[in-house]
Order: C-alpha cells, then structure tokens, then sequence
C-alpha cells in the first residue's frame, strides 16, 4: 500500500496532496469534500475521489421523487437487464458516425421501417427513399413532421404567388402564410415549433365536455370566406378571432384587401392540421377519421388558376397513444390507412417502453419529404442522407428501441399493454365509485383507448379545498401527483379547471393501485376534516391558502 500511495504521489503538486491521500486511505464520509459547499456555480481547482463525487451526486438526488411515486409521468424507467448491458456496452457511440457503426445505423432504419410498416405505411420504393428516422423524442419528431409540411405548402405558393387568376383580384396570392391549425390539446413541443420556426398557430378552444379538436369546427372554419367569418350573420366568435389573427399576420388590409378576403377561405393556407392520439391533459384522442373525411372533401378544390387540389396533410402526434392503440382498439382508424395522415410520431420511452431519449418520425411514403430537405452529409470519410434537427446524439436509445421491438413483438405489447388497460379501467372506476372520492371526483379520460385517467373536481363551488390541496397531501404519502390547469382558451397561462392524472405505467400494478387510491380517499378525508373544523373562507385563512398553493402553481406553457 505505501509503494502504491508513494508512487501515485510521484509528480504531485503539494496543494493536491492531501486530496490524493484522501482517496487512499481516508472513509468516504470523513474527506473533506462532505464539509464544503458542493461545486454549483465554478469549476473547482482541484478534483475530488470518485467516490465523494458519487456520494455527493447521490445525497443530492435523494431529494428528488422516487421514479416509481412520479405517476403523472408518461417516461419508461424499467427496462430489461439484458437490454440494460447493451445499453452501458453502448453509451460511447455517436449515432451520427454511421461510417464506423454502420450497423447500428442500419439498426435505426429498421426501427424507423418497422414502426411505419406497423402503421400501415408504403414502404420505399427507391434506395434513397426516405420514410421514417429514430428521435430524440416526439419534440424532435414532431418540429420534423411541421417542417416537411410547411416546405410542401411553401413550394407550391412559390409557384403561384405571383399569378392571378382569371376573374380573381390582383395579388391574390402575394400575402398568403402558411398556418398550422389544430387545438389547444396539443404538447407544448408543438408550441415550441411555432416560436422556433416563426409559424402561426390556429389553435381551437377546448371547453368541459370538449376536450379534443372538433370535425365540425374545421369543416366550417376551412370552407368559409374569411370576411364571412368576419362580419354578420356568420358570426362565430372564435372563428371570428382565428380570421382576425390570420388577416394580422398575413398583413391583408379590411379596405384594399376585401375582395380577396370575400374569396380567400384558410383552407387555402393551412398547411397541416396537426392531431393527438392519446392527450397529456386529458387522456383522448381528436377524431382523426372524421378531420380526414373533412380533408380528403377540401381536395375537390383546386387553387384558383392552377391543377393544384386544396390537399391539407395531417400529422398524427402518438407520442402517448402510438403503441396503445394498435392493442386497445386495433379497428380504429387514425393512421396512414387514412389518406390525409401524411406523418406520425411516436415515443418509444412513453408505452415504447425504452428509457428517455427514444423516439420516431415516419412517414406515409417517400413522396411527402421533398428531397430538398434530406442532407447529403459527408462526414468522417462517409456519405449518408440525414433528416434530424440535431447532429449528435446517442445510440444506445435506439438500439434499445429495436430491443424492445424484436424482444417482445406484438403479442408481447400487447400483453403488457392489456395489463395497462385493465388496470386503468380498475382505477377509474374506483375515482368514480370509491366510498372515499364519487362525491368529489370525476375521469374525463378516454380509458377505452388509452392507459391513462385524469380527472377533475365535480363538486360545486365554493370549495373548502382544491386538487392541489389534494396533491399537496399525496405528497406527504410519498406520491408525486401534480395538479394542472387545463388550457381552455390559453395555452400560456391555462385557464380552465384543475384536473389531475396518473399514467398507469407497466410497472403501475392493480396492488399499488389499490394502496394509491387508498391513500386518496385518506387524503380527501383529511381535506374534508380540515374544511369542517376551520372557516375555509375566512380572509385569512384563504390567503395563507392562496400562497401555499402558489408555490405549487407553475407560469408557462403546460406540457407532458
């Protein structure tokens, strides 16, 4: 042992002496890094043991939510051991240099392909074909799927901005945009892409009992004449409003411009309706069969002077409902078996069941990316076509993601899915019938498609206590259970009712279910308890109230 230390102390400065010897011989605990303020804002000067390092990153993450208690999580955290020594055996490779790892290149096209043959896709006919990529996540995948789209709608407004047609205004084109249009039921991530890409967004309204977007507001709002939707009697107020922001961001003048906006409908400036299977607010799915029969009609249009159909892709965001709803509800429509849906991504990490990092984009066929947008990229002695908003990344999430799908196959997802399910119907009937809770809640998820229940406070105002009161006292019991506005008409600061939810992950068993409800049906007693013995509407009381449940209440866009 001395020649050992003699010999690691050979070259040593004397100011990194002393933190040599404590790596050799001085307990964890006694070295001097546990009696200092952890590194936060500087590089320290000198390095510390390995093992003080990973103690003290250690002691800090404690702090944090057990994964197992973070139930409104969609995030996968178990996975295999065997797939687990694939994953460390892997952690060093770049996916980007598919020179040197050519077969873990070659393993990513086959996620991408097997995922878009899943969802009824037209595989490649071409050796280039583009078709699908591995993601960081949905975020990545869905600003990719916009991309796309937008490029498509751009290029065939380049070729007739500048004509008018016969019988048409002049300039009828000129100031067009292009518009996503969905409803506030999107993630954030799509948000995001609006900000990022400087794209504007028609965002429909949700509203109790209307959690998705609707067929019948995109039928009537694509079909009619923006001064129709505009001025009386048509008159829809948040049809009126999405009119408003177009005419804004288009710059079309009321006066100059009213007789093109006497002709001009959005249909002809949508360049996506952007759709979810499986909503982190709500647990539902938009009708995606009936938006398409409303777009698959729009084609019987042409742009006025050119052979160019009125054709409106959609993309599909299954970010939490890809892998449920081939097992839940195999009959229903909602992917590439429908005409319009020209994109979907999905998130293995969510029901995938890959640890975080793992996602996919694919595509109806090789038709819909227009080639300009793949790179050609010649990159460590290799050329290879590259359709990614990052360069860099990790391979390890993809070569789980191909695990996953080789290991288990269909029937293997579909027997974790099917327990998912069934314990997802047991919960929401338990929050809807319980003893402890029928009083005071009500699910608003779709549990016949998706594993996942949410649900708010059916009780009459004024309340002795809300859902973060309830979430504060899970806290105490160990869960982390968040409450969160729904986005009726904001999705910066969302406005309509609190509601909360809990994904039944795979490792979510009917037993800790059971121990769960339990510990609500306490909690609402100790809620109900405390209104009874104290004037909740005291001026006082409401305000210690209103500033602890601000500390729970987070400004911003509302995401996963």
């Amino acid at each position: 042992m001395e020649k050992e230390i003699k010999s690691s102390l050979d070259g040593k400065t004397v100011s990194s002496l002393q933190s040599t010897i404590d790596d050799h011989l001085t307990p964890t605990y006694g070295q001097k890094a546990f009696s200092v303020a952890i590194p936060s804002d500087t590089l320290p000067d000198l390095p510390m043991s390995p093992q003080a390092a990973q103690r003290l990153i250690n002691d800090e993450l404690d702090m944090d939510a057990r994964n197992s208690a973070d139930l409104g999580s969609y995030i996968t955290d178990y996975m295999e051991p065997e797939i687990d020594t694939i994953i460390h055996e892997t952690l060093g490779k770049v996916f980007i240099d598919k020179s040197e790892y050519p077969l873990t290149a070659e393993i990513g096209d086959r996620v991408a392909r097997m995922i878009q043959s899943w969802y009824h896709g037209t595989p490649a006919t071409t050796p280039n074909g583009f078709i699908g990529t591995p993601t960081i996540g949905s975020s990545e995948a869905v600003m990719l799927g916009m991309i796309a789209h937008r490029y498509a709608w751009t290029k065939l407004w380049q070729a007739r901005k500048n004509k008018t047609p016969e019988g048409y205004p002049q300039g009828y084109y000129r100031k067009d945009k292009p518009f996503l249009l969905a409803a506030r039921d999107i993630h954030t991530c799509w948000n995001k892409y609006c900000l990022y890409y400087n794209t504007d967004a028609l965002l429909f309204n949700l509203a109790d009992n209307k959690y998705t977007l609707s067929e019948k507001d995109v039928r009537a709002f694509l079909n009619t004449p923006l001064s129709n939707l505009l001025d009386p009697p048509n008159i829809n107020p948040e049809h009126q409003a999405l009119a408003q922001m177009i005419i804004e961001a288009c710059d079309f003048d009321p006066i100059e411009d009213k007789a093109i906006l006497a002709l001009k409908t959005p249909a002809e400036l949508v360049f996506v309706v952007g759709t979810v299977v499986g909503t982190t607010f709500t647990g539902s799915a938009d009708p995606v069969a009936a938006i398409n029969d409303v777009l698959v009609s729009m084609k019987l249009n042409t742009f006025a002077g050119t052979q160019d159909a009125i054709d409106i892709p959609m993309h599909v965001d299954a970010a939490s409902g890809g892998f449920c709803l081939p097992f839940s509800s195999p009959a229903l429509l909602w992917d590439f078996r429908l005409p319009q849906v020209r994109s979907i991504n999905v998130s293995n990490h969510k029901f995938g069941l890959v640890y975080p990092g793992a996602g996919t984009l694919v595509f109806k066929d090789e038709q819909v990316v227009d080639p300009a947008l793949i790179y050609n990229v010649t990159y460590l002695g290799a050329a290879f076509k590259d359709f990614t908003v990052n360069f860099s990344r990790g391979s390890a999430m993809v070569i789980a993601a191909y695990y996953n799908l080789i290991r288990f196959g269909k029937k293997g997802y579909q027997d974790v899915i099917d327990n998912c399910m069934s314990n997802a119907k047991y919960f929401a009937n338990s929050i809807n019938t319980g003893h402890g809770s029928q009083d005071h809640l009500q699910t608003i998820s779709q549990t016949d498609l998706f594993p996942i229940v949410v649900w708010i406070d059916k009780r009459a105002a004024p309340l002795a206590w809300t859902l973060t009161d309830l979430s504060q006292e899970l806290e105490k019991r160990g869960w982390k259970l968040p409450s969160y506005h729904l986005p009726y008409t904001s999705s910066e600061t969302p406005d309509g009712p609190l509601a909360m939810r809990v994904v039944i992950r795979q490792d979510l068993s009917y037993d800790k279910l059971s121990i769960l409800y339990r510990d609500i049906a306490k909690a609402i007693s100790t809620l109900d308890a405390r209104g009874e013995h104290v004037d909740m509407q005291s001026p006082g009381i409401k305000q210690l109230l209103q500033a602890d449940r601000e500390h729970y209440t987070y400004a911003g866009y509302r995401g996963c």
